[in-house]
């Protein structure tokens, strides 16, 4: 089944139509936002509309439209939404998940979305290669682990994929997790970012991936100024491995093992993928799949 993609934020300030579904931001990262549909385009003012929250209360209010951020995870198709910036990343990752999901949390660092993230989902995995950063996300955390509704594991998902599902198929009752949030690093290179994706997609087939990728994003610079940024960074690669020993061969037993010699093939084939793909000022992505 093929993924609709989005650019969050789109090039252009989204436009909400009645019925669509859309989170308000509250002003605090403490208080959670609330979940409304649009009632009505416009306010009193252009730069307002009218929302009908889904909550207990029922209220229909009058919003700045620049408080509301669209929510993509109840759309019935399955879907990816890429963004460049760790406060888009955030921001997408909160609006997307209801109070039921099992969210895993790809990279979750020293747990600052994590926490954000556990105010609105139902529980969390987060995994993370450092352990300083995972003792971190623990003691961010602290009160939704002793509740057990957090749990975060040291594991490099590159070199040990079956212990990362081990991991994750514990804290899993049936299925696999709903939303799978992805952020190894802002300006990771393409084909790493593209590896974890597919291995995301393949293993668990979630309903919606969040990614954190400025190369995916890229795409919107124009042709020739994204392949200059792939050349250099190809550039880059090339030299630092001449200065690394040589690896040995063997079983490909990790997410990286017997890459290495194909790693220039595959980034440049990547790369030509991404040039294919189309980001409309709308945010829609136009052969997102091709990744």
């Amino acid at each position: 089944m093929k993924r609709s993609w989005r650019l969050y934020p789109p090039k252009q300030p989204p436009k909400f139509n009645i019925g669509d579904l859309v989170m308000f931001r509250s002003k605090t990262a403490k208080v959670p936002g609330r979940w409304g549909i649009v009632k009505a385009e416009k306010g009193s003012t252009d730069n307002r509309c009218v929302v009908s929250f889904k909550d207990r209360s029922a209220e229909e209010k009058e919003v700045r439209s620049s408080r509301l951020l669209p929510v993509y995870r109840m759309k019935p198709e399955m879907m990816a939404i890429v963004t460049a910036t760790t406060k888009d990343f955030r921001q997408a990752c909160v609006a997307n998940v209801a109070p039921d999901d099992l969210v895993l949390e790809i990279g979750s660092s020293y747990g600052e979305a994590s926490v954000a993230l556990l105010r609105h989902c139902g529980h969390l995995i987060g995994l993370d290669v450092s352990a300083e950063a995972v003792s971190s996300s623990k003691e961010r955390c602290k009160e939704f682990v002793q509740e057990g509704k957090a749990d975060f594991q040291v594991v490099d998902i590159f070199k040990e994929p079956d212990r990362a599902i081990t991991i994750v198929s514990a804290s899993c009752d049936a299925g696999g997790p709903a939303v799978i949030c992805i952020d190894i690093g802002g300006n990771r290179d393409l084909f790493s970012v593209v590896r974890m994706v597919r291995w995301a997609e393949i293993t668990f087939r979630p309903k919606l991936i969040i990614i954190k990728s400025e190369e995916m994003a890229w795409n919107g610079t124009g042709r020739d100024e994204f392949q200059a940024i792939r050349d250099r960074k190809m550039h880059d690669r090339g030299r630092k491995r001449k200065q690394q020993e040589p690896s040995s061969t063997g079983n490909v037993t990790s997410l990286t093992d017997g890459v290495a010699g194909e790693e220039e093939t595959a980034v440049v084939k990547s790369s030509a993928a991404l040039l294919n793909v189309q980001i409309r000022d709308d945010g829609i992505i136009e052969n997102g799949d091709m990744w």
